[in-house]
């Protein structure tokens, strides 16, 4: 019955995203298709070559995504000894194949001007966050910092279960809770995201990390469109993919630290149902629970579920500008603020 609900909740969530994302497509008016010159126009076919290959890398990379998640699926369904790790890194190696297409997926250039081509100089300095939201930068690496620091912490706590894996939380009982008892005991609770998890987690977010700062420098200094009409064409380019970097990226970000959220929730909860905050009740039973530890794991799932809301939100910011990336009916206008940069 559970496993129902959660089908289902997923399903809402994922519905309200796509519903949320067409409704952004259509209100938003900063998109390339919008600002495509018409055919036959100087650089037209050059323009339109180049929105045909942001169509194909962005298609391309949710494509992608789709895959490793389904993959990780796959994996979990047949290695049910591996302690739950394809779901939790399946975020982690989405956001890396996410980076990566964009990272090694070049757009192209216009091809070398004859003598008789106009051209105009663009002295503009180009910055890597110079495009797309303002939040670009500072809302991924928030969520980077929160994830390797939830992830080094849950590691320094966590203990090794049977196999030795590092995936358990692991508490103690004072002896005077115990009736019968020689001396403390203890005991563990899991899965709790220890190194087992955190360590596959840190290596893949490090290296999606350099893949973004790449790909974020490759879309700002990539070469300008010569045409000295296709300026506000080619900003909306940029800021296209700098919006559906950012977003995609704070998507999987927040929605990695949700799911270590919600293994570290539960175990801090089930501890501290374990752990007596008081001495022996007069029927020989445990009195009352650990409050910190208590605190603690309901301060997590509260967290975790904030995260998911924000999931959502980001996840609808990414597919609109995915979706936006088509070519829209002639004549539809489009403006774009100075150097590509919104809120």
């Amino acid at each position: 019955m559970s496993g129902v609900l959660v089908l289902l909740v997923v399903i809402v969530v994922a519905a309200i995203v796509v519903l949320r994302a067409v409704h952004l497509v259509r209100r938003r008016a900063v998109l390339p298709g919008r600002l495509l010159p018409p055919p036959g126009s100087p650089s037209s076919m050059e323009a339109a070559a180049l929105l045909a290959a942001l169509r194909r890398r962005g298609g391309a990379a949710v494509i992608a995504v789709a895959a490793v998640v389904l993959l990780c699926l796959a994996v979990q369904a047949v290695w049910p000894s591996g302690g739950g790790l394809p779901i939790v890194l399946a975020p982690a190696l989405a956001l890396l194949v996410l980076t990566g297409t964009h990272a090694v997926w070049p757009l192209p250039d216009e091809p070398a001007p004859t003598a008789s081509t106009r051209t105009h100089a663009d002295i503009t300095t180009r910055r890597a966050g110079g495009f797309g939201p303002s939040w670009g930068y500072s809302l991924p690496a928030l969520l980077m910092a929160a994830t390797l620091a939830s992830v080094i912490v849950a590691g320094l706590v966590a203990t090794p279960d049977e196999a030795g894996r590092s995936r358990e939380y692991g508490y103690a009982i004072a002896a005077s809770a115990l009736p019968g008892e020689v001396g403390p005991a203890s005991g563990t609770t899991g899965p709790f995201p220890g190194w087992y998890y955190g360590i596959p987690v840190i290596v893949v977010l490090l290296v999606s990390a350099l893949l973004l700062g790449w790909a974020l420098h490759r879309n700002a200094r990539r070469p300008r469109l010569r045409g000295a009409g296709l300026v506000a064409f080619d900003d909306a380019v940029r800021t296209c993919v700098g919006f559906a970097l950012a977003a995609g990226a704070g998507t999987l970000l927040a929605l990695q630290l949700a799911v270590l959220g919600l293994m570290a929730g539960p175990a801090l909860l089930n501890a501290a149902r374990n752990i007596p905050g008081a001495a022996v009740s007069e029927g020989g039973g445990m009195a009352g629970a650990d409050v910190p530890t208590l605190w603690a794991g309901v301060a997590v799932l509260v967290l975790a579920l904030v995260l998911l809301g924000v999931v959502a939100v980001l996840g609808a910011t990414f597919m609109s500008w995915i979706l936006g990336q088509r070519r829209s009916p002639a004549g539809q206008p489009g403006r774009l603020q100075p150097g590509g940069a919104h809120r």
